[in-house]
């Protein structure tokens, strides 16, 4: 358990020496897709590789809009290159490529607020309960296997499609020291 840890990294200490204590943390910049704004991507990169702290940027690579709108804008990130860029230029300042999803968004449903890709769940059924708190009820209808691996096919497609690199299946700044 957690207490004998404890125990254990004592007695550790006591038979050699104080253990250098390391901070662990990564910065991940979420919902980065194709109607980000490329000035703003190239801001946040350069104020974090400036102060060495390392990011990963998780990108979804298809918009889609509002439920509410009659013809739902989409949009694809190799239809925007200023973005594509700017996710490039991310990168090469330090940044970690993440898949977070495809659309970012579930369908032609509200899950829970508008349709709207970075504003909803994929992959997830939720709703507001009375007090407007987020209630997780489970995999969103349809959330199988098959039908994630899918999902996860189509957005390393639209990733391939616009020009980036192939994320790596589990961040490299991520893993545990086990």
């Amino acid at each position: 358990g957690q207490d004998r840890s404890f125990a254990v990294a004592d007695l550790m200490a006591g038979l050699l020496g104080p253990v250098p204590y390391r901070h662990r943390a990564i910065i991940r910049l979420e919902d980065v897709g194709p109607m980000s704004d490329p000035a703003q991507l190239r801001g946040v990169a350069d104020v974090l590789a400036a102060n060495g702290v390392p990011f990963a940027v998780g990108v979804y690579p298809r918009y889609v809009g509002p439920a509410s709108q009659h013809a739902r804008q989409r949009v694809v990130l190799a239809d925007r290159p200023a973005v594509v860029e700017a996710i490039k230029y991310m990168l090469a300042k330090g940044g970690t490529l993440v898949l977070h999803g495809y659309t970012r968004q579930f369908g032609g449903t509200r899950n829970p607020t508008s349709g709207q890709s970075a504003q909803d769940y994929e992959f997830y059924r939720v709703h507001f309960n009375a007090r407007h708190e987020l209630v997780y009820d489970g995999p969103a209808d349809g959330n199988s296997v098959a039908w994630t691996r899918h999902r996860i096919g189509l957005g390393l497609a639209a990733i391939r499609a616009a020009g980036l690199p192939r994320p790596p299946p589990r961040c490299p700044r991520c893993r545990s020291a086990s």
